[in-house]
């Protein structure tokens, strides 16, 4: 099952300075890199986040900011290169738990904009 997050909440988030958004302990606020589209995750994986810790917020703004998590060389840069030409975004981060998840934000459309962005455990990649 999918859970879906309104995008705008998240650009709020995004853009604001520190002392006016929700601040978790480790959100970075470095200027979002692309927008996210709309954000869907599923249930088991904001159980893993949750058993974590963690908020799924967090591990996203990792994500649209750049940091890939723990990707290798050769997936960080199709990552750089996706910024450029629009291709499909993905990062991976183990949570202290142990359990790993992925990000995956959809190639931009015809219109330009990219759509959707998924967080779920890899078992269900």
């Amino acid at each position: 099952m999918l859970v879906f997050y309104q995008t705008v909440k998240f650009r709020q988030f995004a853009t604001q300075e520190p002392s006016q958004a929700y601040c978790p302990s480790m959100v970075d606020f470095r200027k979002p890199l692309f927008d996210p589209g709309a954000c869907a995750a599923t249930s088991a994986a904001l159980d893993a986040i949750e058993e974590a810790g963690l908020e799924f917020i967090e591990l996203l703004n990792r994500h649209v900011t750049g940091d890939w998590g723990d990707l290798d060389e050769h997936d960080n840069q199709a990552n750089e290169t996706a910024l450029e030409c629009g291709s499909r975004i993905l990062s991976y981060y183990r949570l202290p738990t142990g359990q790993a998840v992925y990000i995956i934000t959809d190639a931009k459309g015809d219109d330009g904009c990219r759509q959707t962005t998924t967080i779920m455990l890899r078992e269900e990649y």
